[in-house]
């Protein structure tokens, strides 16, 4: 009978336990993991070291200068940004911002990009100084990361108050289009979020680990790849953009940030085995 009676009682135990992670939004799961570990190297990029509270406060107010220039909740946000910590900055600001956010790639042609602003209805877009020859002359209105920042770093740093729903938009990203017209696909926050809880539950990382992020955060796969180590505790090592398709680069790069999980298509893959030297893998788990 105390078998019986321990059987019955240990799945209510796991469920207690998986219920400390916040399960409505993005920017709930992210922020407890801001909270649990402030401290711990969020992004390595180059030579930069960012922590989880340093992302966090830059995230803060690039929210607020959105909503002071008159983003609303729910609306689209299209991002056009090299990979890079401003990248991941403004993801997660729209999203804090209470809307939801279109990725657009540098490498777009033009009116790829531009069908993709009057599909969505999207008339807002973050761009840089790097991309702003491809953004400057669209419709949409627009905000330069690079030139705004002094403005930017005079607002508050503190979590806003915005209300988030599970079902509001998180993202919209767009299909290759290469059999007709792309199609955007809307992903919600209560879709999104049992992925990255399921992926931590079979696969945990933790505050050791670090995640190359090296997936054009046009493609579905860069989701998992970028928010799953931001609500874990682990830390994302950015590849430049310039650098992305290189393998023996990458190889350099994932043995000087001691890499330990990354997601790759086996064409990759197979093309960075033959390079391998110096122990350039032995981190990877």
């Amino acid at each position: 009978e105390a078998e019986e009676e321990e059987e019955v009682q240990q799945p209510e135990a796991e469920e207690e336990e998986d219920d400390e992670r916040p399960k409505t939004n993005l920017r709930d799961l992210f922020e407890y993991q801001v909270s649990n570990t402030p401290n711990a190297t969020a992004l390595r990029f180059a030579d930069q070291l960012i922590s989880y509270s340093q992302l966090n406060q830059s995230i803060n107010q690039l929210a607020r200068q959105l909503i002071e220039l008159g983003v609303k909740p729910q609306q689209k946000v299209a991002v056009c940004l090299n990979r890079g910590p401003a990248l991941i900055s403004s993801l997660l600001a729209v999203v804090k911002a209470g809307c939801c956010y279109i990725p657009i790639a540098p490498d777009y042609p033009k009116q790829r990009l531009q069908f993709i602003l009057e599909d969505t209805g999207c008339d807002f877009i973050i761009y840089q100084n790097d991309t702003a020859e491809l953004c400057e002359k669209l419709t949409a209105f627009r905000l330069n990361y690079d030139s705004t920042f002094a403005n930017r770093n005079n607002l508050q740093s503190d979590n806003l108050a915005v209300s988030i729903a599970e079902k509001d938009t998180a993202y919209i990203i767009y299909t290759s289009g290469s059999t007709g017209r792309p199609k955007g696909v809307p992903i919600s926050h209560t879709n999104l979020l049992p992925r990255l809880n399921c992926l931590q539950q079979e696969i945990p990382l933790t505050k050791n680990d670090i995640m190359l992020q090296n997936t054009d955060y046009s493609f579905d796969v860069s989701v998992a790849e970028i928010f799953w180590p931001l609500t874990s505790g682990a830390s994302l090592a950015l590849v430049e953009q310039h650098e992305s398709k290189l393998p023996g680069r990458l190889l350099d790069i994932i043995k000087k940030q001691q890499v330990t999980a990354s997601c790759m298509v086996p064409s990759l893959l197979n093309a960075m085995l033959p390079l391998v030297k110096d122990k350039q893998l032995d981190s990877v788990k």
